[in-house]
Order: structure tokens, then C-alpha cells, then sequence
């Protein structure tokens, strides 16, 4: 599955607003002294790798990004490429892998502490890698006669869904 959210909707703190980038709306003053910040809840379906595409607007060198990810950092300061310009026709995508939980996770993007970070639009999450959960034998199984194999029903329909299945 694919989930798209515009940083923009996200939770905005320290100076972080919302800015038009020529008829869209972006997450602008992010980092900087007082560390702007956008941050996104996110509701994904299976826990695992997940591909974080970030579209962009940052016309300026060293405008530097970290990502927390459920309150942690990912431990890296990401310096996306320069884009030609500050309105949406020149942004750019840059990406990372990130782990997320199943279900509810946060996501925030914010400087490092001296510069600002580039502007925040679209982001793309893409599931690259799941972890599927194995069935469990069932709580009273069946009395098999010795010798033989036993037999187990599940409803498939109980199960975890992923990878689209609905």
C-alpha cells in the first residue's frame, strides 16, 4: 500500500507555518534557531521498512532536515539537494527508509538546530518490506488419534491483511 499526507497538515510548533508555493500549500520555517517543526500521525497497515518520499522546496544550500520517527530520531541530518527555485513546479523528492509500527505512528520533521530546512509538501510512504504475524494453533485443538495428523481450519478472514488485500 501507498499512504500520501501533506506536511502542511501536519502538527506545526516552534515558528513552523503554512506557506503557499504558488496554489499549494507547503510546511515552511522548519528548523532554524528555534527548531519549526511539522509533525505527522500516521496510520499504516503493517509494521515493517517503509519508503519516505518528501517533496520539497529549499532554493538555499545547507538547508539541513532530521526525522523523528514515533519520538525517536533516525539518528541522521539529511541535506536534500538545492531546487531551482521557491514555488511547487521546481520541488523535488528526496527519500529514506524508515521502520514504522503497525497502526498508529508519528512522524516529524524538524532543523538542526541552526539552520533552516527546506519547505515540506507531499509525503509518500511505500511499504518495502512487512512483517506478517504466523498463525497460531487454535486455543482447544482438535483430539487426533495417534498415528495421524492433525487438522487445522482458519478463517482467512480473521487473519492480517497486507500488501493491498482488503
Amino acid at each position: 500500500p501507498v499512504y500520501k499526507y501533506n506536511a502542511a497538515e501536519g502538527m506545526l510548533s516552534n515558528g513552523a507555518l503554512i506557506e503557499d508555493a504558488g496554489g499549494v500549500n507547503v510546511a515552511g520555517w522548519i528548523g532554524g534557531p528555534s527548531d519549526g517543526a511539522t509533525t505527522l500521525t500516521v496510520n499504516v497497515a503493517a509494521a515493517g521498512k517503509y519508503n519516505l518520499a518528501v517533496k520539497y522546496i529549499g532554493a538555499d544550500a545547507n538547508r539541513n532536515l532530521k526525522i523523528d520517527i514515533n519520538g525517536t530520531s533516525t539518528g541522521e541530518v539529511y541535506t536534500p539537494t538545492p531546487t531551482n527555485g521557491w514555488s511547487i513546479g521546481d520541488a523535488k523528492t528526496f527519500t529514506v527508509a524508515v521502520n514504522l509500527n503497525s497502526g498508529i505512528n508519528t512522524i516529524k520533521f524538524h532543523g538542526d538546530g541552526i539552520n533552516y530546512g527546506p519547505s515540506l509538501g507531499e509525503v509518500t510512504l511505500t511499504l518495502v518490506s512487512g512483517t506478517v504475524t504466523p498463525p497460531t494453533e487454535p486455543v482447544n485443538p482438535p483430539t487426533v488419534p495417534t498415528g495421524s495428523n492433525p487438522v487445522y481450519k482458519y478463517n482467512a478472514a480473521e487473519g492480517m491483511l497486507s500488501n493491498g488485500a482488503l
